[in-house]
């Protein structure tokens, strides 16, 4: 038996010491402090170590400590909103313990963001361009199935004008103007690198609206979105970028373990305002007194409608506004699943829609799909997959001229009830005997083969293919048509395929102060669209589309002519670097097109970009140091238009069958356009120069341009000389100027840590000035819109072209007008219509505030329009003769007497001809009904609570935000009654240039109250 010595215990225990030590060296801890921009401790940050899941929060003093974590070097990152993340490599060794001090800096997103560009990517700082970034958190602040509201008062020099209050409905979007006449205005729509069908007329306006393709995009999937509005940035884009590029980048996977996000949002909306309409007892004294007024005696025998006055009295007063409008219900639900490994890294999501407006009986509701994957097949090949499927279906009722709320405000007078079904006199009774959908698939799909064969050449080869199915189903039953029931569908499929391929080239030389990246590549397009018309009448009513017809239906069947567009393509891009202060940018596009003629296929689009970014200049870092960065910057560019119609270049028949015109019992055909073969792009040459500055580390940062853009050989559709044989034809002599300034101001005002006060303030302003240098002999009423809106040279797209009203003569009553020299008249004539006013705003933009304390943030939006004119076409029916329509409450404001001074508007008459010999009520145009159209509107204030989670613990909830939206809160305006914002639909491209100011019993927008839940798990 040993003894137990001394010796041996202090061995014995020497032993376990090692052993232990060796033990606890196996999992150490890693300690440390998180630093604010001031070198306060910051609480709240994220603290990560490595690949081992293991972290913590920072406390109240920014201290963290991570227990267990095994020895061995290890990576922590340090996270928190609105600071860039910092990474320090720490070694867990044989003392069990490593120390981080995390000083962490602002993040600096006005100069290091990368910005999508036409066929690559770019760091703003070395960009010579005018691109405007949207983030997806800015995108999808506003509720709504659209993602053209999202973009209003986010981006300097791009005007969004948000249509009205129809589910589903779209805006109209202008880039630093209007460019166009006759062809279209709208910004082309680039989707993961494909330009996709964006035609708002495949519908055409139907019902008194136009279809919106971009419905049909959820925002929820959309990363970023950037404009490309000056020449640089858009030439790449060539014959198809004069009205500015707005390039939308989808959501894709990340490396790491199936991060899933949850959102969704309900919530209620109402109209912001409704027309101020008279009551039965008063629209009969309104009858009454213009009967009078007229030099007739008693009562008449009957009143519009066909009855008597007592009958309408009796009736009692019908609000058909109320019976129109309600409170519309809106949900929405996205579930997405980021995911990756090294070689495949996925992005799925699918989403539900359900959004109803305020318009009883119309909503819209959509169902949506997306799966984008990336595949590392090997170390330099890789595959790049985007899919997605849409499902919308529009419950539709007339609007406007055609009918629902259009109706309840003009021929639905109060006295009418509700079982009368004569005209468009009752809205409710085509609400619900009228069952009208409209009903769209569609499919984006995109597939990109990137290789690099060495390790600065980069290829890639893209295939996409856009569908589009729209189907227009109708169906009216015998109540409305007092004959039998009527089903129509219209259906128009578009097919869009589109191939390119380009390769770059990066490389540095002579020194590596030298960096130059070289770009070349080609793409093909081809469009094609299909179209059918099915009618059948005496229809048995089953379920929606299982129609059947009687024995007694008649069925017309049409095949519209398939259109088919291609473009063909050659671009290439250079840009270089020196020293990373002097950029040099140039572009060249070469754009073959089958919509124009044989003389003129192809057009060149040249641009050329230079930056200096004068910070960098070691005189100016040694003598400025409060000015951060500073960066000159100026482009010229020629860029294209091709939005115009397929074939118009072709003489043109009006062909038999479609016109019904009739000769000796058959259908005849005429000429009707005559050919063009030397029909070519509209072209707009634009220059630039601005500067971007950053004060204070950029706590403090701005962008300011100016621009001069000549748009020449402007399609229109002129008149040709009678003896010809012809109407019409296309042709290019239009000249259109757009010269502004835009300016955007960031101020992060407080920037304190975790327990302070955050304040980032965001402004955008533009101002342009539109100038029409020349339309040929074209005459104003050739080139006009609604609400006699007009083109002339010398002014701006869309003038009011009015007869101007002076004054009541306040003895008779009568309108005094004032002729083409200004000088007073009792006669009404057309001929004394002269320039009052244009449809443009002065300047445009938005104010932004964010506002983050602990966990809570608040963002508010305030947009504005300053200037310009809006017209209210159905004033004149509702303040001037009284017919059959009801009247707006302000005509208490008429002449009532001999010596009455103070009458706002003439006295009242049933004959329109008592105004100066006025041919009709319709005539009555005139600046009675002109407003200056100035608006501020706090668009959207969002309210929301993070709640946070210990990473260190294994949550099922990792991240779980709540929060309130109210949209279209206060609008601050002088334009009486209606809403200031407003675009009115139009058959036609003309028309919504000329005439976006313009409303005629345009459904207002939505006030809209929502809750969200955001929740990453």
């Amino acid at each position: 038996m040993r003894m137990f010595t001394p010796i041996r215990f202090l061995m014995l225990c020497a032993c376990l010491l090692i052993g232990f030590g060796g033990l606890y060296a196996q999992n150490g801890t890693v300690s440390g402090t998180v630093l604010d921009e001031n070198g306060d401790g910051l609480s709240g940050a994220n603290v990560l170590v490595g690949e081992t899941g293991k972290g913590a929060l920072s406390g109240l003093d920014g201290s963290f400590q991570i227990k267990g974590v095994p020895a061995g070097d290890h990576v922590v990152t340090v996270s928190y909103l609105g600071y860039n993340k910092f990474n320090q490599t720490v070694t867990v060794g044989t003392n069990g313990n490593a120390t981080v001090r995390a000083a962490l800096q602002l993040e600096d997103q006005e100069l290091d963001d990368v910005l999508i560009v036409g066929y690559g990517t770019q760091r703003k700082r070395e960009n010579t361009g005018s691109i405007a970034k949207i983030s997806s958190r800015e995108l999808t602040e506003i509720p709504g199935s659209s993602i053209e509201a999202g973009l209003q008062g986010k981006a300097a020099g791009v005007q969004v004008i948000t249509g009205s209050g129809i589910a589903g409905s779209g805006a109209v979007v202008r880039v630093r103007g209007i460019n166009s006449i006759s062809a279209g205005g709208d910004p082309l729509y680039v989707v993961d690198g494909i330009p996709i069908t964006q035609s708002n007329f495949l519908n055409n306006d139907r019902g008194g609206q136009n279809n919106n393709p971009l419905s049909s995009i959820n925002p929820g999937d959309i990363e970023s979105i950037e404009v490309l509005k000056d020449a640089a940035a858009a030439a790449i884009y060539g014959s198809r970028g004069a009205n500015g590029v707005v390039l939308i980048t989808t959501k894709r996977g990340k490396s790491g373990k199936p991060q899933f996000n949850l959102t969704t949002r309900v919530g209620i909306s109402q109209p912001t305002i409704l027309q101020d309409l008279v009551n039965t007892d008063e629209w009969v004294q309104l009858y009454l007194e213009a009967w009078e007024n007229d030099g007739n005696t008693g009562v008449p025998d009957l009143l519009p409608g066909g009855i008597t006055v007592d009958q309408a009295l009796a009736n009692g007063t019908t609000d058909w506004q109320d019976l129109s409008t309600g409170t519309g219900f809106k949900q929405e639900y996205q579930l997405s699943m980021r995911q990756g490994t090294e070689k495949l890294k996925t992005y799925t999501a699918i989403s539900y829609l359900d959004n109803e407006s305020y318009l009883l009986g119309n909503s819209y509701r959509r169902y949506t799909g997306r799966f984008n994957a990336d595949w590392s097949i090997l170390r330099n090949l890789t595959l790049k997959a985007s899919t997605s499927l849409a499902w919308g279906r529009n419950n539709k009722i007339d609007q406007a001229w055609s009918g629902g709320l259009g109706s309840a405000q003009s021929n639905a007078l109060p006295y009418f009830t509700q079982d009368q079904t004569a005209g468009f006199s009752n809205p409710i009774v085509f609400r619900e005997h009228r069952d009208w959908r409209t009903i769209e698939t569609r499919s984006i799909n995109t597939a990109t083969l990137e290789y690099k064969p060495i390790e600065d050449l980069t290829i890639n080869i893209n295939g996409s293919y856009d569908f589009m199915d729209l189907g227009d189903h109708f169906l009216e039953d015998s109540v409305i048509t007092n004959t039998f029931s009527i089903a129509k569908n219209t259906a128009t499929q578009v097919n869009n395929w589109n191939v390119n391929g380009y390769a770059q080239y990066n490389f540095s030389f002579l020194p590596e102060d030298h960096k130059l990246s070289l770009m070349v590549g080609q793409e093909a397009q081809k469009f094609t669209t299909r179209g059918s018309y099915t009618e059948v009448s005496d229809v048995n009513q089953h379920l929606y589309l299982d129609w059947e017809g009687t024995e007694n239906s008649d069925t017309t069947e049409r095949d519209e002519l398939t259109q088919i567009t291609t473009f063909l393509s050659t671009f290439g891009r250079a840009n270089y670097s020196f020293r990373g202060k002097y950029l040099l940018q140039a572009s060249l596009r070469v754009d073959g097109s089958s919509r124009f003629g044989r003389n003129n296929r192809y057009g060149w689009f040249p641009a050329v970009g230079a930056g200096w970014i004068i910070s960098d200049e070691s005189f100016w870092k040694d003598n400025i140091s409060a000015i951060s960065f500073f960066k000159l910057k100026s482009s010229f560019g020629i860029t294209g238009n091709a939005e115009i119609q397929n074939y118009l270049h072709y003489g043109r028949f009006n062909g038999p069958n479609l016109n019904g015109i009739v000769y000796n019992n058959d259908s005849i055909a005429y000429p009707e356009n005559l050919e063009n073969p030397d029909l070519q792009w509209e072209t707009a040459a634009t220059f630039d120069v601005g500067f971007e500055m950053g004060f204070l580390q950029d706590r403090f940062t701005i962008d300011f341009g100016f621009y001069n853009r000549e748009s020449r050989n402007v399609l229109l559709e002129a008149t040709v000389q009678s003896s010809t044989g012809w109407k019409k034809q296309w042709t290019n002599i239009g000249q259109v100027r757009n010269r502004g300034v835009e300016l955007s101001v960031k101020s992060r005002n407080l920037v304190g840590g975790y327990n302070a006060l955050k304040w980032t303030t965001t402004l955008n302003v533009a101002h342009n000035r539109n100038t029409v240098i020349d339309v040929g002999l074209t005459p104003p009423d050739a080139l006009q819109g609604s609400g006699d809106t007009r083109v002339i040279e010398g002014h701006p797209i869309g003038v009011n072209y009015l007869v101007r009203f002076s004054r009541v003569d306040a003895q008779t009553g009568l309108p005094v007008f004032l002729d083409a020299d200004g000088n007073e008249t009792f006669e009404w004539s057309e001929n004394n219509r002269v320039i009052v006013g244009n449809v443009q705003p002065w300047a445009q933009g938005g104010i932004r505030n964010e506002f983050t304390w602990k966990n809570w943030d608040l963002n508010v939006l305030f947009n504005f329009s300053l200037g310009g004119k809006i017209y209210i076409d159905h004033a004149k029916r509702q303040l001037g003769v009284v017919k059959d329509w009801n009247m707006d409450r302000d005509i208490i404001n008429r002449w009532t007497g001999p010596g009455d001074t103070d009458a706002k508007y003439p006295r009242l008459t049933l004959d329109p001809t008592t105004y100066g010999g006025m041919g009709s009520e319709w005539f009555y145009n005139t600046t009675q009904w002109l407003h200056d159209a100035s608006f501020g509107r706090l668009k959207t204030v969002t309210f929301g609570y993070n709640f946070r989670f210990n990473p260190e613990k294994k949550n099922v909830i990792k991240g779980l935000r709540l929060y309130f939206n109210g949209t279209n809160l206060l609008t601050i305006t002088n334009v009486p009654g209606i809403d200031p914002e407003v675009v009115r639909d139009h058959n036609g491209p003309q028309g919504r240039n000329i005439s976006p100011n313009v409303t005629y019993l345009t459904p207002p927008q939505e006030r809209i109250y929502s809750v969200g839940v955001n929740v990453d798990f």
